[in-house]
Parts: C-alpha cells; structure tokens; sequence
C-alpha cells in the first residue's frame, strides 16, 4: 500500500511538472564559445553629460578618456545545454525562459595597460604606462584601471558578445598642455596580447 501511494504521489508530481513546464514553452538553449579576438581605441570626449566618441584633435585634458573595444569571434563549438528536470521546474514555475542563445568565453583578459607614446611629463617619457592616470566608472565610484582588472570577469558588461566595450576616463592628467597618442595592449588568458593605437590628440 505504502509502495502504491509512492507511486501515485510521484505520478502526480510529474503530471504538475511537464503541465507547468508545457505552459512556458521554454525552448533547450544553446550555448556558443567564443574568443576576445581584436580591440579598437577611440577618443573619448566627456564634457557633456554622457561620455562620446569624438573625432576632434583638441580636447579639454579634465574632461578626455579613451574606449576600449572588444570584438570577439564565434567558435565553431556549440554545444547543447545540460538536461535537468530541476532547471526546467524552476522556469516552469516562474515561466521565465533562459535566453535561447548563451556565449560562454574560451579565454579571459588578464589584464589592460595603457602606454603613452609621447612625453607625459616629466616623470614618465615617451613610452611610458600611464595606466594609474585612467580610471573606470562604475556605478557609484571610480575605479584605477590596474585595480580594476581584478573586477572584469564580475563586470556584466564583459559578457557581451559579439563586441564590449570599456571606457577610461582621464583623472590624473598630466599638468602641461601637450599632443598625446596611446597604445592600449590587452593581455589574453590563452598567452595572446592584442593591441591598438588611438589617434593623436592635443590636450589642453
């Protein structure tokens, strides 16, 4: 009798589940691989309220950053989610479906230095990283570029596919009106460094 009641309690749990789950419609995703594969640096202006791509050749040096963008490539691995009639409850449930395509990384940035290619000041010549004058907005506070390597891999913003993008925002700017240009090199977990030069740029 014992054994019966089991047997019916079960059958009904699973009648309940693949009602709730049938209801949602949820369809299995995909998950794709892919690569960080080439960056591109652009001057940023940021006088205004929000931050823009700009094009001009004299910036004011209090209000001047530089975007990083990522662009990343699609792996020909594809593979198919794991079955679970857990998972599949949970969204039954909530009728929240998973997003039907997911990209997972094959690598990961280790780390992001910035190299001006003219003189600083007098401290840092030509040829010298500059990173610890860039800092990252994020939410409430700033972050220096070098501590903010420890933070990429929680950033939502690094998920993005098939390209992400970074903004540096120039906070200790060097104290005498010059032309600068920047080399940005991003180091790669898989033992790569991908890197670019921004145009030339007379801060003022």
């Amino acid at each position: 009798m014992k054994i019966f009641k089991l047997l019916l309690l079960l059958c009904i749990a699973l009648v309940v589940d693949l009602t709730i789950s049938g209801c949602c419609e949820c369809v299995e995703p995909l998950y794709y691989d892919y690569t960080n594969c080439s960056i591109e640096v652009a001057l940023l202006d940021n006088s205004e309220e929000r931050a823009k791509v700009t094009e001009q050749s004299e910036l004011d040096k209090d209000a001047f950053g530089l975007r990083l963008k990522i662009s990343r490539s699609e792996n020909t691995c594809m593979r198919k989610a794991p079955f679970s009639i857990f998972s599949q409850t949970a969204y039954g449930f909530s009728c929240d479906c998973p997003p039907e395509i997911q990209y997972s990384p094959l690598d990961s940035i280790l780390n992001i230095k910035i190299v001006s290619l003219n003189d600083w000041d007098s401290e840092h010549p030509a040829g010298s990283d500059v990173s610890d004058a860039f800092f990252v907005n994020k939410r409430t506070e700033f972050i220096a570029l070098p501590e903010y390597d420890e933070y990429l891999d929680e950033d939502p913003e690094y998920a993005d596919f098939p390209e992400t993008y970074f903004d540096f925002f120039l906070m200790a700017p060097p104290s005498q009106e010059a032309t600068h240009q920047f080399q940005v090199t991003v180091e790669i977990s898989d033992g790569r460094t991908i890197q670019n030069i921004s145009n030339t740029i007379k801060l003022k």
